[in-house]
């Protein structure tokens, strides 16, 4: 009897209870603070970085290549050996399924990578270490990645302020796999109570780099428009926009780590367990969604069919003619001013 109350006791006291997050304090690194420290990285890892970058673009270009090639050949014994029926266009479509499939996979690995390589900044491993530990993550992590996208989207779709709210709840669910290994629902649910009570503080954080971006490009493309009739200033904007958009990758994704990290720290909730209850939400709302974004895109697509049917009748309705002739092709019925007299007869 003793036993079997110890028992409970000791389950009782490992009983998983979900904790609603506090408010945390809204003050947070400010963007100038945040970019210098993102640059301090970039500068002492960039060669690491590059050595990413090059290694998982050139399996990207491998395998590109190589599919390309088995196409050819695919082509080349189908017109030799005249083959037809279904059987090629089957073997097609499983190769660009494959390869999509491929690409899919390694722009996953490289966000995994670069992220854990920004994470381990301190402790450092080898470009071909960090493939290898980071193959493990390509399924969880693209979980994360799907439920956040198709949340998001569903937002946007339902007139784009759900979506705005939804894209910085969820912004760092994929980060909260890297580093804490939540999965699936529960990256979402923490991300969105990282964000309680800092909201805005949040949100222009987050955009304030790809504004920053996007005003450097901008004055760029205003220096290659202004001096288009010159070689060596076109010459010059088209490096400054290839060093920008190699130095802005990664020093975007630097950012954001640190962000995630600034946020991650300064939280003043518990870890928050997701209930039964909140997953069947989830569940409940992606569904309910996806259920209207289809309503919504079917009534669009109603409307531009509809739309598309009418224009040759607007089209001949609206139509000029020279000899004032109707849509109908009958000539005008005389005002009193006179008969209708055009310079050359209409040929009917």
């Amino acid at each position: 009897m003793e036993e079997k109350h110890t028992l409970s006791k000791s389950k009782a006291q490992h009983k998983i209870v979900p904790v609603t997050p506090k408010k945390s304090p809204a003050t947070l690194k400010g963007f100038g603070e945040l970019l210098t420290d993102s640059w301090n990285i970039f500068t002492r890892m960039w060669k690491r970085l590059l050595g990413l970058y090059v290694v998982l673009y050139l399996s990207i270009f491998a395998v590109g290549f190589l599919f390309a090639m088995l196409v050819g050949l695919g082509l080349f014994v189908v017109s030799i050996f005249h083959i037809t029926g279904i059987w090629p266009i089957a073997l097609l479509f499983i190769g660009v399924l494959v390869f999509i499939v491929f690409i899919a996979a390694t722009a996953i690995l490289m966000s995994v990578v670069l992220i854990r390589a920004i994470k381990d900044r301190e402790h450092p491993i080898s470009i071909m270490e960090s493939i290898k530990e980071a193959k493990k993550d390509i399924v969880p992590y693209y979980v994360v990645s799907m439920l956040t996208g198709v949340v998001v989207t569903i937002g946007y779709t339902l007139f784009i302020i759900p979506g705005i709210i939804f894209s910085v709840w969820f912004m760092f669910a994929t980060y909260e796999y890297i580093y804490q290994g939540k999965r699936g629902f529960a990256a979402l649910q923490m991300s969105k109570a990282y964000m309680k009570g800092r909201w805005w503080s949040v949100f222009w954080l987050a955009v304030l780099p790809g504004l920053f971006i996007f005003v450097a490009s901008f004055v760029l493309q205003l220096i290659a428009n202004l001096g288009s009739e010159s070689a060596v200033i076109g010459g010059i904007t088209i490096m400054l926009r290839f060093i920008l958009n190699i130095i802005a990758t990664p020093l975007y994704l630097i950012y954001f780590v640190l962000l995630y990290e600034n946020i991650k720290s300064t939280y003043m909730g518990g870890d928050v367990v997701l209930t039964k209850k909140q997953r069947n939400k989830y569940i409940a709302g992606i569904v309910l969604g996806s259920v209207m974004m289809i309503v919504l895109l079917g009534i669009a697509a109603y409307g531009m069919i509809l739309v598309a049917s009418k224009i040759p009748e607007i089209e001949q309705k609206f139509q000029f003619d020279p000899y004032g002739r109707d849509h109908y092709g009958e000539p005008p019925i005389p005002d009193s001013s006179g008969p209708y007299m055009p310079d050359t007869p209409p040929d009917y």
